[in-house]
């Protein structure tokens, strides 16, 4: 009679005769060693159709491990892990009093490329979990949890349970497997209770379900410590129903429902919906319904999708904040393809750019009026090359939307009054084996003075930039063939969103800018220059 059971480590579901009961063997999925149950032992552990596994330890004694001071060249090691790879961290929750392990939470405050807390542990592998026979490697690991930006995240705050309540469970969690002498790794759920509920009245979610940090860097998911691993592990809020599903599905159908369904902003947010609910499909994103905006005094907060390329309050400054307007950042999609990884987000106004660049009116603009009394003084059919310019400009003008709002941020510097020209630098590189390849743009400045001010030589001036296939190698190209930096100003006259795209610009880029304009021949002429640095 075959024996249906799931190795205690992955997950990987075995079937095999019975006359192999007890014999000991190893996994072949991930190598650990196993012991074939017999068909009562595996109706108990609790396997599930989709190969999951579902321990119950209510019927398990919790130990009593006594009090712990913590392990000080564990604190520390793992702190130092942390600020290398997870951020700076702003503030530590210590226990005053721990039972088994001393767990602190370090809290690492929203960032402009993190727009979210980080929480990690320290003090979870202060002991090791009990691991079956061959996964000694999985035997000590620490928590990390993300939390929204606007998550009340004090002791005074954390007086009401539904600020505290993912704090609390770090720490249940923390404890759990050497309480109850088991472990943790991933693909594992823990459910909110026995029978499983939500954690608290305030969310939906019901259950915990172990993955990688996938938001961060590899180097991160591992510590090497007094001769063992440390594995760092991600607690991923999970929907009763969608926790049903992995139980069914498998834990690899249900990370692909995942992903597939949320971007990370939405992951960590303990009020969105289950993809149960979603009219899902392969590659569908749900709909994002705000917009992360960060203000220069270190607020980061989330403004409605309505604010888009306005300047708001900040809520603790009150300083203007430009809201960026980048369609990547509204939908999760750019409708022309892949946007930039740091998209101006700044909205175009026609006024303004006309008033900068009138040639872009004159030149279709004029054509088209002429087309138009034509087509009413003489013939109805000179109407249609009026349509056709009229239609080239709105294709021109949407481009010039998409430029601004997704193009790449990059830095760029008045470098001459007469004529007026700016020059920006980046990299051309695809990432297809060809190296860096940094170049520079001497493009002119169509306007000597910005609101009301004269340009002066040296001053900063940031773009959104366009880049544009080397139409002669085509797809055996390994680089851009060009770009097309234009600046801000162009756009929008809001000064908040200058400091805005500045804000997407690191030293390092100003830096490059610098130097490789000391490798452009004088005098100085529009075009692309090739620069090593």
């Amino acid at each position: 009679m075959p024996i249906e059971f799931a190795c205690p480590v992955c997950s990987k579901r075995f079937k095999v005769d019975d006359k192999h009961v007890g014999r000991k063997t190893s996994c072949r999925s991930c190598g650990a060693a196993i012991t074939i149950p017999d068909q009562g032992e595996a109706e108990l552990s609790g396997d599930t159709t989709g190969g999951s596994t579902l321990y119950d330890h209510s019927n398990k004694e919790r130990r009593d491990l006594g009090i712990s001071i913590g392990d000080e060249g564990l604190i520390e090691a793992v702190s130092e892990h942390i600020e290398k790879h997870f951020g700076k961290v702003d503030n530590v929750f210590h226990e005053l009093i721990s039972t088994g392990v001393h767990v602190d939470v370090h809290v690492i405050n929203p960032t402009t490329e993190r727009p979210y807390y980080t929480l990690v542990t320290s003090g979870m592998s202060e002991l090791p979990m009990t691991t079956p026979p061959g996964a000694e490697e999985l035997a000590y690991a620490e928590l990390v949890l993300c939390l929204p930006p606007d998550w009340k995240m004090s002791q005074d705050a954390f007086e009401d349970e539904s600020n505290y309540w993912p704090i609390r469970w770090m720490k249940i969690l923390a404890r759990f497997p050497h309480d109850y002498e088991t472990f943790f790794t991933i693909s594992h759920t823990i459910p909110g209770g026995n029978p499983p509920e939500e954690f608290d009245a305030s969310t939906p979610m019901g259950c915990w379900m172990f993955v990688a940090p996938f938001m961060f860097e590899e180097e991160s998911f591992e510590l090497q410590h007094d001769g063992h691993t440390v594995n760092f592990l991600y607690m991923l809020p999970l929907h009763l129903d969608e926790m049903e599903f992995k139980l069914k599905h498998g834990f690899d159908e249900a990370v692909d429902r995942i992903m597939e369904s949320f971007e990370i902003r939405e992951l960590i947010d303990m009020q969105r919906p289950s993809f149960m609910q979603l009219d899902w499909a392969p590659a569908r994103r749900s709909k994002r319904q705000s917009i992360v905006a960060s203000c220069p005094c270190g607020e980061t907060f989330e403004a409605k999708t309505g604010d888009a390329g306005k300047s708001i309050p900040c809520p603790k400054c009150s300083q203007p904040v430009y809201v960026p307007c980048s369609t990547l950042a509204v939908t999760g999609n750019y409708p022309d393809g892949p946007a930039a990884s740091n998209p101006a987000g700044v909205s175009l106004k026609l006024g303004r750019y006309v008033s900068l660049r009138p040639i872009e009116i004159l030149w279709w603009g004029i054509p088209a009026v002429l087309f138009v009394l034509l087509g009413i003084m003489v013939h109805w059919s000179l109407f249609i090359p009026a349509v056709i310019l009229f239609g080239i400009f709105a294709l021109r003008w949407r481009k010039l939307h998409h430029h601004f709002k997704d193009g790449d941020s990059r830095p760029g510097v008045i470098v001459s009054l007469d004529p007026p020209l700016f020059a920006s630098i980046t990299d051309l590189d695809l990432g297809a084996g060809g190296g860096e390849r940094l170049a520079v743009k001497v493009v002119p400045f169509f306007s000597k003075q910005i609101d009301g001010s004269p340009i002066k030589i040296g001053e900063r001036i940031p773009t959104a930039a366009a880049y544009h296939e080397d139409s002669e190698k085509g797809d055996k190209a390994t680089s851009w063939g060009d770009f097309e930096p234009i600046p801000v100003a162009y756009a929008n006259g809001d000064p908040a969103a200058a400091r805005y795209v500045i804000s997407q610009i690191d030293d390092e880029e100003w830096k490059q800018l610098s130097e490789g304009l000391k490798q452009v021949p004088r005098p100085l002429k529009p075009g692309l220059y090739d620069v090593t640095l």
